[in-house]
């Protein structure tokens, strides 16, 4: 578990993960943060929580079983952005994007009996 300070600005981070059963969570709060998640490997859950403005979370992701809980919440006008890359079987996405505008959304997924539940409030 990882959790950014508060106030935190400009955070470029990167993760990359090989192997099984991974469980990885993330928070932070502040302005520009960045996260890159690559993982190749089974059972890998990701739990996101970003607040503030101007987020992008990225995650490639090649495995089977894969969960992902990302929530972003934006203070002001300049939005977050979730891009998702995923190849694998049985995945389940719950995305949800709060703010006032700008909140981009790209998944590319190759897989089978995946779950998405995407919720982008303006």
């Amino acid at each position: 578990s990882i959790a950014g300070g508060n106030g935190c600005k400009s955070l470029d981070a990167n993760w990359k993960f090989t192997g099984d059963n991974n469980d990885f969570q993330f928070r932070g709060k502040g302005v520009d943060i960045k996260s890159a998640i690559e993982v190749t490997g089974s059972s890998n859950v990701f739990r996101i929580d970003v607040m503030g403005d101007k987020h992008t979370q990225t995650m490639k992701v090649v495995g089977d079983t894969n969960t992902f809980n990302i929530n972003q919440a934006s203070t002001g006008a300049a939005g977050s952005s979730i891009w998702v890359d995923l190849a694998g079987n049985n995945n389940s996405m719950t995305i949800s994007q709060t703010g006032s505008i700008d909140n981009v959304l790209n998944i590319k997924s190759v897989a089978n009996s995946g779950t998405f539940n995407i919720t982008q409030k303006n």
